[in-house]
């Protein structure tokens, strides 16, 4: 996706955003996330492995072993950001974990696999009459920030406003182009619960607290280099 924004949001800066979290207890959070999604790829991995032939076995764990090696390079890259700050750890952890799910959902696609469960049919509700409606206040987004980050990135990426609107504020929505005419940016990426790179830039997502508690990217800070 070509992050076109409708202009160049240079001078904005974070206001009244709402931090329940430290630094280190966000460093702790995305190194259990990166540890959960690598016990998931080795189950995929494993799983994978038990279908092929001797020639196809040989061929995965050579793939498997490079793309190790990948991974964790790009992990040390995405920490270089904050070189010798407090946040590197997030910022390698979150990479480390992106890429690893990333990977798991691949190697899943090689097995004819679903990536993710069917989520269970929603209640009917009645048609929202303004973009705020969509989701209440007391419904919207995510237990924590990395959740919230994650699903807005992903949202974005697919060019779905209607399902960012969940995780979002309109403050943060309206700052970015969501037509799906702008195209496609593979090197789009989460690195970590609160930025967003790309080719060119960045947007940090700036977390504040609804009333009822949940996270949301209540706004957006973006940076083009």
């Amino acid at each position: 996706m070509k992050v076109l924004l409708h202009c160049v949001w240079l001078s904005v800066l974070m206001c009244g955003s709402v931090y329940a979290q430290s630094q280190s207890e966000m460093n702790m959070e995305a190194a259990s996330n990166a540890a959960k999604a690598d016990k998931a790829l080795n189950q995929a991995y494993r799983e994978l492995l038990a279908t092929l032939d001797p020639d196809g076995a040989k061929l995965l764990k050579e793939s498997q072993r490079a793309w190790i090696a990948y991974r964790d390079a790009e992990a040390k890259f995405a920490a270089d950001e904050a070189r010798g700050g407090s946040m590197a750890p997030m910022l390698f952890s979150g990479a480390l974990g992106y890429l690893t799910d990333e990977r798991t959902k691949h190697l899943k696609q090689r097995m004819g696999g679903q990536e993710t469960p069917a989520e269970p049919e929603a209640k009917p509700q009645p048609k929202p009459k303004t973009e705020e409606s969509v989701t209440t206040k007391d419904e919207r987004g995510a237990k924590t920030q990395l959740q919230a980050g994650q699903a807005f990135f992903e949202a974005f990426k697919a060019h779905d406003r209607k399902t960012a609107q969940k995780f979002a504020a309109d403050t943060a929505l309206n700052k970015l182009v969501w037509d799906p005419a702008s195209g496609d940016n593979p090197t789009l990426k989460l690195m970590d619960a609160t930025h967003i790179y790309y080719e060119g830039g960045s947007i940090q997502l700036k977390m504040q607290k609804t009333k009822a508690g949940r996270w949301i990217v209540g706004d957006v800070g973006v940076t083009a280099d």
